[in-house]
């Protein structure tokens, strides 16, 4: 996947919100859009630890059937399940 697949983007995060806050409103913000791929950064925060904390929110909240994670080259993707 690259970022020009992508139909979105969701990048305007703030490293100082509380985590829960900032990573359950990512996702609360894709699952209320309309759009079946976004692309996902927070400053200051690696692809690879957004990854992991984002897999343990989706699971926390159960979302695993809604919602799928894809690190491609380095960008990190939230998916709509089918």
């Amino acid at each position: 996947m690259e970022e020009e697949r992508a139909q979105g983007r969701l990048d305007d995060f703030s490293a100082e919100q509380e985590d829960t806050t900032r990573y359950d409103s990512i996702l609360d913000q894709f699952l209320e859009g309309e759009h079946k791929l976004v692309k996902v950064t927070v400053e200051g925060v690696k692809e690879n630890e957004l990854r992991t904390i984002l897999a343990e929110r989706i699971r926390g909240r159960k979302l695993a059937d809604s919602i799928r994670l894809t690190l491609e080259r380095g960008s990190l993707y939230l998916e709509r399940a089918r």
